[in-house]
């Protein structure tokens, strides 16, 4: 039942975003949309605003607020419209259209591989520049789409090299069936020295699964060292607690996953590999206006607005597609929260990974 509602959504999906496709064709050749006449620069955001992770955008508005401050455009003004996704792909599919069709964006900022692979052509087939936060390659695809985030073959390089070094030689894998997920694992098992590491057991399951009983007690069979766990909110929570009352006392580890739970203390003690930490500036800036951990891919977004103020401002007159051309240039002079930043020939800006533990309900560096 739960294949057959996940091939209904993905049909349904994929129909919508064929007719956007066409939709856009009628767009794509007014220069209004590609040049602007006056002086005001739209940035939409879509971001889940409500549901289960609301706190991802949440945080990105708190981010925000901090680059809003931090970078101030002379020539131009600079708008940010949030429209909310709820993490939902269908949801972010009319969010892009309505930021595109009725307030004229300039850009698209995305949270996500499920979602930035949606609006990638729909930004594509409108030349509106996108930025996503995602592992996703296949997001970058077209001269207008862009990836700001730590790469998946270098956070599973990350992790290869600590279970090496930490001698776990046994590795049981669960992870959601999602494209974000797929990519890290498939880059993953790509690196893994299997005279070292042996994967003993492996499974996927689908958004909205809440019974993980069964998968768990299979896992548990095949005596594993350590868990990789690979999901988000809410599915995340529920697999841990369940392997908690099924006494399940194996080290669990993560790629990204820990970082984007609001239960930090599930995890207490826990080491995972996570994308790139931010510099000790942003960091000391955040904490000293805001009460919470910073935001996952909050520092990508503040990045991200940054690289739309400095690029734009150097124009004489703002064009989407020069400005495209421009980021290749300028991102090697930019100065990122995470430091030096590179961008390959496909549109992907790429970072560190981190090595981090969850101590006292709170994400510590271990090394970076």
């Amino acid at each position: 039942m739960e294949n057959k509602k996940t091939l209904v959504t993905g049909i349904v999906i994929i129909l919508i975003i064929v007719v956007y496709f066409f939709m856009g064709e009628n767009i794509n050749n007014k220069e209004n949309l590609e040049t602007r006449e006056d002086n005001i620069i739209k940035i939409g955001v879509v971001s889940p605003l409500t549901g289960d992770v609301a706190f991802f955008g949440e945080g990105q508005k708190r981010t925000l607020e901090l680059a809003v401050k931090d970078f101030i455009g002379e020539k131009y003004q600079y708008e940010i419209i949030f429209e909310d996704d709820a993490l939902d792909p269908k949801k972010a599919i009319n969010a892009a259209q309505k930021l595109i069709q009725v307030d004229n964006v300039d850009f698209l900022i995305s949270l996500s591989s499920g979602i930035g692979n949606v609006i990638s052509p729909i930004a594509d087939t409108n030349k509106v520049i996108h930025f996503a936060m995602a592992s996703d390659k296949n997001i970058a695809n077209g001269d207008l789409n862009f990836i700001h985030w730590t790469p998946p073959e270098e956070e599973a390089r990350v992790m290869v090299e600590e279970l090496e070094n930490g001698g776990y030689e046994k590795l049981a894998i669960l992870g959601l069936n999602h494209q974000g997920w797929l990519a890290i694992n498939n880059e993953l098992k790509a690196g893994l020295n299997e005279e070292k590491i042996e994967i003993v057991f492996e499974e996927k399951f689908n958004p909205g699964t809440n019974d993980f009983k069964t998968l768990i007690t299979k896992a548990k069979e095949t005596n594993p060292d350590i868990y990789l766990l690979g999901a988000f909110s809410p599915e995340l929570e529920i697999l841990v607690n369940q392997m908690n009352e099924l006494e399940v006392n194996t080290e669990i580890t993560s790629i990204e996953s820990f970082a984007v739970s609001e239960e930090l203390s599930l995890f207490e003690g826990s080491w995972y590999v996570d994308a790139a930490v931010p510099n000790e500036e942003y960091l000391e800036k955040y904490n000293n206006t805001f009460s919470d951990n910073y935001a996952y891919g909050g520092p990508n977004t503040y990045d991200i607005y940054g690289l739309i103020v400095k690029i734009s401002e150097k124009m004489e007159k703002f064009n989407r597609e020069k400005w495209a051309k421009n980021l290749e240039k300028e991102i090697v002079s930019y100065d990122s929260v995470f430091g030096n930043l590179t961008m390959n020939e496909k549109g992907i800006i790429s970072s560190k990974a981190a090595v981090m533990k969850i101590e006292n309900g709170n994400p510590v560096v271990i090394k970076k």
